[in-house]
C-alpha cells in the first residue's frame, strides 16, 4: 500500500465524516461542537472544510504513480540510446 492508496482511503473517510456530521446537525468533539442551530455559519464552514480536505486528498491520491525503475544489475539492465552519435 503506497501513499496514493492511503490518500484515497482517507478522502473517502473524510467524506463519510462530512456526510454524517451534516445529517446529525453537529460537528466537533466534546466542548468544541458546532451545531446548525447555535452557530450555523461556523457549522457550514466546518462542512466545507471537510469537503476541501477530501478534495485535496483525492488530488494527492492521483499524484502518486508508478515508481521509477532503477537501472543496473543483471536482472534489470538499462538500454541507453544516444541519437546522432557518430561511432
Amino acid at each position: 500500500m503506497n501513499l496514493s492508496d492511503v490518500a484515497l482511503i482517507a478522502s473517502v473517510a473524510v467524506l463519510i465524516v462530512a456526510i454524517v456530521d451534516w445529517r446529525r446537525g453537529k460537528t466537533g468533539l466534546l466542548n468544541l461542537q458546532l451545531t446548525k442551530e447555535k452557530t450555523p455559519d461556523k457549522f457550514w464552514y466546518a462542512i466545507v472544510l471537510y469537503i476541501n480536505i477530501a478534495i485535496g486528498l483525492l488530488w494527492l491520491s492521483g499524484m502518486g504513480g508508478e515508481p521509477e525503475t532503477q537501472c543496473g544489475g543483471a536482472d534489470n539492465p538499462c538500454d541507453i540510446v544516444v541519437e546522432g552519435a557518430v561511432a
